[in-house]
């Protein structure tokens, strides 16, 4: 592919992802047809077609995109010296919706924040266990930790956007700020374990029915 036609289908691309966030804004992604996509991004079909099979395609491309920079933005942390921690998550969710409000609120909400949430969440999580698996062998402690973690603030982030952004996104940050502070001593505490702590024996004789008997 030469530098105008590479430069060329870029364009198109833009111009179809923007169209896409527009048209999110006054209905779902299911309703959004081919025709009406191409219109809004001033392409016929058949250019469409060449660059996607159909409308969720778009939406797909935008997830595997935004997922691709949370790599980028933890690797460029690290490079500059800084600690990576639950922390870096809030910020690059927060670096999303203050670069592009429409992409977090219409694309991300229309087509699944939950499903976003977990992908954006295994990228951190990957990169989170590389770094500190050489202070904390225990990789299943470690695993189990950044899950519980990352975890809830994935969860946290769908049940504000499922429940109509009922508090500005500013204070569901400063809410997973104060929450994440723990990090610090839950790594301090896996420095001085070398297993997950066992859990608790189960009752011989449990506080309720047996399911026959229900």
């Amino acid at each position: 592919m030469s530098e105008t036609q590479d430069k060329r289908v870029k364009k198109t691309k833009r111009a179809v992802r923007d169209a896409v966030i527009s048209l999110l804004r006054d209905k779902p992604i299911g309703q959004i047809t081919v025709k009406e996509l191409s219109d809004a991004a001033h392409i016929n079909r058949k250019t469409f077609y060449a660059h996607y099979a159909k409308v969720e395609d778009v939406i797909a491309e935008l997830e595997d995109e935004l997922t691709e920079n949370v790599a980028y933005y933890l690797h460029t942390a690290v490079m500059e010296g800084e600690n990576p921690d639950p922390q870096y998550f809030i910020r690059f969710v927060n670096l999303v919706y203050n670069s592009n409000p429409a992409f977090f609120e219409n694309v991300v909400s229309a087509r699944n924040y939950a499903y976003l949430a977990q992908k954006i969440k295994r990228v951190f999580k990957k990169e989170l266990i590389a770094y500190f698996s050489d202070r904390i062998p225990n990789t299943l402690y470690l695993s189990y930790m950044t899950e519980y973690f990352l975890g809830g603030m994935s969860a946290l982030y769908v049940e504000w956007i499922m429940s109509g952004k009922q508090v500005p996104f500013e204070e569901v940050n400063r809410i997973l700020m104060r929450l994440s502070s723990n990090w610090a001593q839950a790594i301090a505490a896996a420095k001085e374990t070398d297993t997950p702590a066992q859990a608790p024996d189960t009752p011989q004789n449990p506080p309720f029915k047996n399911l026959s008997e229900l």
